[in-house]
């Protein structure tokens, strides 16, 4: 298993690996093995999954790209063309795959 666990109990007494404050019921656990402190996480952004200068937040074993004004998706893939107004005033631009339409 990986991932995190807290405040385990069994018959509404604690399984834990640490001390506790002695008016606490507790089982303590005799070994613990591959058992780290804190939550761990792989390096979901060590292979930089963001394009066009988008950057990267690990998640619980994902990430998340933060992508600038100008780009949006999951990855900041898509070109958002618009928020540099080229379109004259009182003309709506339309971002477009691959640019924009001034309507």
């Amino acid at each position: 298993m990986k991932g995190c666990l807290q405040d385990i109990r069994l018959d509404h007494k604690h399984l834990t690996t640490e001390g506790l404050p002695e008016e606490v019921e507790v089982y303590q656990a005799s070994t613990k093995e591959n058992v780290l402190p804190g939550c761990q996480s792989d390096d979901t952004c060590k292979d930089q999954p963001c394009l066009n200068g988008g950057q990267c937040q690990i998640t619980w074993n994902d990430f998340q790209c933060n992508c600038s004004m100008k780009y949006s998706g999951l990855l900041c893939e898509t070109r958002l063309w618009c928020v540099d107004h080229p379109c004259s005033e009182r003309v709506r631009c339309v971002d477009l795959q691959d640019g924009y339409e001034c309507k």
